[in-house]
């Protein structure tokens, strides 16, 4: 899913709609925005769609337990957390599945909890967790945060600028009073992605 569209990029670029020749280049460049922006909110190269909206069925994450208060806690790979279809868990792959009933789990953001029956006294901190649920920020590229689509077209543009200088460090020279760009996040996308950044650890819960 690209989280900005040729639009807005466009709009961002200054550029009247339909006049531009790098239609196919710019479409590109959205999607590769869009896989960047996930693996720098995630911190890990495999994160793909974290923040569309959609059912995962079976997702398997490292649980902690919460001896005190009889708990599973959990972060599935998604910013938001709607509803939880299934929860179980387990010590190792080989023990027994143990089940938890919908009505003893609940979402708050990004952090799921169950309530086994019973707490899982004979388990280590932490436990298996295979978890089948919905989760998002949305369900296609409109419902995302307006923010979001903004610092994501913002970062296309500067992917097209640097494809189409072919300059290695920085876009501008100084010396001719021209302005100089250079390849780091500009600040503006840099404070919005503090918002949208992963604070779990992805395969872990620290």
């Amino acid at each position: 899913m690209d989280y900005t569209t040729l639009a807005q990029v466009k709009q961002e670029m200054h550029v009247v709609s339909g006049s531009s020749a790098d239609d196919a280049l710019l479409s590109l460049l959205i999607t590769s925005a869009s896989r960047t922006w996930d693996r720098l909110c995630t911190g890990v190269p495999d994160a793909v769609d974290y923040f569309k909206t959609e059912d995962v069925v079976d997702e398997r994450l490292t649980g902690q337990i919460d001896y005190l208060g009889g708990a599973i806690i959990c972060y599935p790979h998604k910013p938001i957390i709607n509803s939880v279809a299934s929860l179980s868990y387990q010590n190792r792959i080989i023990d027994e599945l143990h089940s938890v009933s919908g009505s003893r789990v609940e979402c708050y953001g990004g952090r799921v909890t169950a309530y086994p029956d019973s707490a899982p006294t004979s388990f280590p901190r932490s436990c298996r967790v295979t978890i089948s649920y919905n989760g998002g920020l949305g369900a296609t590229v409109d419902d995302l945060p307006a923010d979001m689509r903004e610092a994501v077209a913002i970062l296309a543009v500067r992917f097209y600028r640097e494809a189409e200088t072919g300059l290695a460090d920085q876009i501008g020279v100084a010396e001719l009073t021209q302005m100089v760009y250079t390849r780091a996040i500009p600040v503006r996308v840099a404070n919005i992605m503090e918002i949208y950044k992963r604070r779990v650890g992805w395969r872990h819960v620290a």
